[in-house]
Order: C-alpha cells, then structure tokens, then sequence
C-alpha cells in the first residue's frame, strides 16, 4: 500500500565503498538487529535518514564526526518486492527498506541483491515519497509502482 503523507529526506555521504540495497542481507546476527535500533533512532514520518553501527555494533551518534561511515536509510513506497535500479539491476528488497552501506560497516555481505557502489566525491542521497523515488548517488531505485516477483 502507497504511503498516503508526502514527505522528502536528504542527506550526503563520504567518499567511500557502499553496498546499495536492502541492508538486511548485510549484517549477521544481532549485528542486524543493531543496525535496525539505530535506524529506529532516526525514523521520523515514516522514513528515515543518517544511521549505522560501530565495529562493535554501538550506534553511532548523530553528532558524530563528518568522516565517521554511517550508511543512508530510505523506506519504500510499497514495501517488499524486486524494484529496478537506474543501473540495470534488480534489487530485492526484504525487510522495506534501501540503503547505502559503508563495506567496512557490514558484516555478513552474503545472498542477497545489491550492488557495491564507488562513491569518488561523495554522494547526495533522498528519497520522495510522491514520486517513490531512492537516490544513492547516481543509482536510482524506483520504488513509486507495485514491484515485481523475485
């Protein structure tokens, strides 16, 4: 079911190594269940923004430096499904959200589709909610129509 509230999220990443996609396949054990606590402590109307875990699995504080990895959490327009991406692939999503993770946040880079993302200068992220839309950088994910089967 689409969203019904209109609501627009930005934020810009660090140069760095990402893994674009649905962060569920990128964490093991309670790693995953870390990551998820600290995207809860920033959700906000339903989407969400600046989140992610230490090598320890603490979140990281919001007011933490500028250089500190923390990875980019958008929700989708219509929840689970396969959605396709401005680059040709499929991502899959399982758990309603997409993100950009730093590779050296991740811990459990396993099955799952996503795609590993150079960011040279940095990359602005958002997501609008009216046009269901997920940018990551220069990879776009169109979560605005009802997704496809795996």
């Amino acid at each position: 079911m689409i969203r019904t509230f209109a609501y627009a999220v930005e934020g810009a990443l660090p140069a760095g190594t990402y893994f674009v996609g649905d962060p569920c396949y990128l964490f093991s054990g309670d790693r995953w269940d870390r990551f998820l606590d600290s995207v809860d402590s920033v959700v906000t109307d339903d989407c969400a923004g600046p989140a992610g875990i230490d090598e320890d699995g603490n979140p990281i504080p919001l007011d933490a430096s500028d250089d500190t990895p923390r990875a980019m959490v958008f929700t989708t327009a219509y929840g689970d499904g396969v959605y396709a991406g401005s680059n040709g692939r499929a991502y899959s999503v399982d758990s309603g959200l997409l993100a950009a993770v730093p590779v050296e946040m991740a811990d459990g880079a396993g099955a799952g589709s996503y795609s590993v993302e150079e960011f040279a200068e940095g990359a602005v992220c958002r997501y609008n909610s009216a046009s269901g839309r997920a940018q990551f950088g220069p990879v776009v994910i169109d979560t605005g129509h009802e997704p496809g089967g795996p």
